[in-house]
């Protein structure tokens, strides 16, 4: 029995003391897996939460076109005080750039546009945003963009509402010289031209310049017989509106006062000469591109100009473009 005892106590022992040395020699790498494991859930919960509360508190902020699709989008659905807002918050990011970009060429035209058709701000107001649109669209697109349109025909029928005539008539002459630079097709200008041609001979007789009117009128006929369209109506308002053998009078010795009358956002006449042949004109450009519209604008009205010279010069600490042009009487 003894015997018995003492080969049991062996076995046990045998199995105990490799047991006591592993965990002596584990227990430090248990105690850190146990620590690890107490520290993860309280972990993964923090981090979520801590996501949640940043979300909280910086929601996405709305881009800029965003918040232009949503002005135009109300005022489409006939919400003007949300398109309001929304153009007043696009109005006033624009405002404090120091330089016009293809975000204010876009939204100036299309807050104009929607200011004219309500009271939300004054006439002025809504005239300075139309004449900014246009310094913006010629500052970043150039002459031959789209949204010329917009401006030159937003402002051409606000002045009409204010019985602003001369200058209404200004508009639509720098209306159609977009249409000959834009459409190069001469059917599509035709479509253009002719009728605007005509609402330019509308607008002259309310600003009581007759003689011009007709001329408007005649070239109006001359556009449509070129493409083979009716023009017995226009002819028989040409008729009935004139008295018969009014003629031009003579416009040479009203050359000056032509071009003094011609007024142009971005040119400063400062001298105008003349001698028995021709008048000259001196003065400054915003930049070489108003220059160029000027010339067009002369010609379309007048006559022919001739560019003398344009070449960098300083008003006021600004760079400009001194010009002069030359006129024959």
């Amino acid at each position: 029995m003894a015997e018995s005892d003492n080969h049991q106590f062996n076995w046990k022992f045998l199995v105990v003391i490799p047991a006591v040395l592993s965990i002596v020699y584990f227990w430090p790498q248990l105690v850190e897996v146990l620590s690890d494991l107490e520290q993860i859930p309280r972990t993964v919960l923090t981090t979520a939460d801590t996501e949640k509360e940043v979300v909280a508190e910086t929601p996405r902020q709305a881009s800029f076109d965003e918040v232009l699709g949503h002005a135009l989008r109300s005022e489409r659905q006939g919400d003007r005080q949300m398109a309001h807002l929304a153009f007043q918050q696009l109005l006033k990011k624009v405002a404090s750039a120091s330089i016009h970009t293809e975000q204010s060429a876009a939204l100036l035209p299309r807050a104009a546009a929607f200011y004219s058709k309500g009271d939300e701000l004054r006439v002025a107001e809504v005239e300075s945003l139309y004449l900014q649109a246009l310094k913006a669209i010629d500052q970043v697109h150039g002459e031959n963009y789209y949204d010329y349109e917009n401006a030159h025909w937003g402002l051409e029928k606000l002045y009409l509402s204010l019985a602003r005539y001369d200058e209404a008539v200004f508009q639509t002459r720098l209306l159609l010289d977009f249409y000959r630079r834009y459409y190069k097709d001469e059917s599509t200008q035709h479509a253009f031209v002719a009728p605007t041609t005509v609402r330019l001979g509308h607008h002259l007789m309310k600003a009581g310049r007759n003689i011009e009117a007709r001329d408007a009128y005649h070239a109006a006929v001359e556009l449509w017989r070129s493409v083979g369209q009716p023009t017995s109506a226009i002819e028989a308002f040409i008729e009935t509106t004139y008295l018969p053998g009014e003629t031009r009078s003579d416009s040479t010795g009203n050359l000056k006062a032509a071009i003094e009358a011609i007024q142009m956002d971005g040119i400063t006449v400062e001298q105008i000469s003349e001698d028995d042949n021709r008048v000259t004109i001196a003065g400054f450009a915003d930049d070489n591109t108003r220059v160029a519209a000027y010339l067009r604008l002369l010609k379309d009205q007048l006559s022919k100009p001739e560019l003398n010279f344009v070449e960098s010069g300083r008003r006021q600490e600004k760079t400009v473009s001194e010009f002069s042009i030359a006129m024959k009487k």
